[in-house]
């Protein structure tokens, strides 16, 4: 079962000083302006997004405009002529206050016996008031800020990838009251867990050297997929993790030789993970493969003064050639391979061509990759004089 959502949470603890509007209520702009909350290291997209200021103070704030832009260009209004409005240079105790669509609206207060609770509100914007005269302004941002229209509702950011850079512009559009958040402000998203729908597959041809790719089942919620190699018998049961195979793309090795092998997926999210599913067995893996495609099975020894081979190995290592035929010796040859690059190489001659009737030679090519796991190709070739 795939786990129950998660969540995650990111803080700015700086102070942020909501500095009192100029003479003729010339807006002013906060210390700092943004206040920026970085969020990285969140993998799978958030159905929810929640904000709290930690110690949110103001003398009236009905001239307090607050605006959250996120990373990926949404904004919403968090608060604009709302809250509470005290007597001339009155300061209300420091106070938690959040945003969440599912709170009430904040409310419209006046006089020192009403000031604005601690709690979480919806984004508000001209609440109807019980009380007070919270009157509607265009809330103005300065720049940097985004322009408007602002939409109100923190669901503008859900379904979205939360990482980057989130915004919080502040700004006081009347004088003669200032305020401050003491304590920075919270962002705290609820992510899905992940969802796997479908099981990996297996690409490629499982031999000794050769690469497998897992193609990822359908993953949800923004999920990461993490994956698994697993090595079974030659029936395909009894399957066991292989130590590090944790990467998309495995190379079997010796130990695989005569075995099976699976991937298993898992779809991860911050908000939890999904339950893993297996591939299908490959076929049982086989060796390392060297081709010697290219070679001529007849070739004139005398003209060449020797054998030319055109190999190609799907691993990279270290190759040893060698002939042999009635009357004739050849040197030799150790050269090293890149995976799947084509080479062309000559066993040369050693003394006279042999005279007589047609020969056939015996080309042997061993193949070493780091491992020490040798694959040996042989071919016959007849001997033209």
């Amino acid at each position: 079962m795939a786990a129950p959502a998660g969540a995650a949470s990111f803080t700015n603890a700086t102070p942020i000083t909501i500095n009192d509007a100029g003479a003729g209520d010339v807006p002013a702009a906060s210390t700092p302006y943004p206040s920026a909350i970085g969020v990285s290291g969140v993998v799978g997209t958030v159905t929810k997004v929640t904000a709290t200021l930690h110690g949110f103070h103001h003398g009236c704030a009905h001239d307090v405009d607050m605006l959250l832009a996120g990373p990926h260009g949404q904004d919403t209004i968090l608060m604009s002529d709302a809250g509470d409005c005290l007597p001339a240079n009155g300061q209300p105790a420091p106070i938690e206050l959040g945003f969440d669509d599912s709170g009430p609206p904040v409310p419209c207060l006046n006089g020192g016996n009403s000031p604005l609770p601690a709690g979480t509100y919806a984004p508000t914007q001209d609440p109807s008031a019980p009380s007070g005269n919270c009157t509607r302004d265009a809330a103005v941002f300065a720049a940097p800020a985004p322009p408007g229209p602002y939409p109100l509702g923190l669901a503008v950011f859900d379904g979205l990838d939360p990482n980057g850079t989130w915004k919080l512009y502040t700004m006081d559009h009347l004088s003669d009251d200032n305020g401050a958040i003491d304590g920075g402000w919270t962002l705290d998203f609820t992510i899905p867990a992940g969802t796997l729908a479908t099981a990996p597959q297996v690409k490629g041809k499982p031999d000794v050297g050769r690469t497998l790719a897992a193609v990822s089942g359908t993953t949800g919620g923004g999920a990461a997929p993490a994956y698994q190699w697993n090595r079974c018998s030659p029936r395909g049961t009894g399957c066991a993790p292989i130590a590090g195979a944790k990467k998309f793309t495995y190379k079997p090795k010796r130990g695989d030789q005569g075995h099976r092998l699976t991937v298993t997926e898992t779809a991860v999210s911050s908000g939890g993970n999904s339950a893993p599913l297996g591939s299908k067995a490959t076929t049982v893996v086989g060796p390392a493969l060297v081709s010697m495609g290219g070679t001529k099975t007849a070739q004139n020894l005398a003209k060449q003064h020797g054998l030319i081979v055109s190999l190609k190995s799907n691993i990279a290592g270290s190759l040893v050639a060698s002939a042999t035929a009635k009357g004739a010796r050849f040197k030799r040859v150790k050269r090293k391979l890149r995976a799947g690059k084509r080479v062309r190489l000559k066993l040369r001659l050693v003394g006279p061509p042999p005279a007589g009737a047609q020969l056939k030679a015996r080309l042997r090519l061993v193949v070493t990759d780091a491992n020490g796991v040798r694959s040996t190709k042989r071919l016959t070739v007849r001997l033209k004089r």
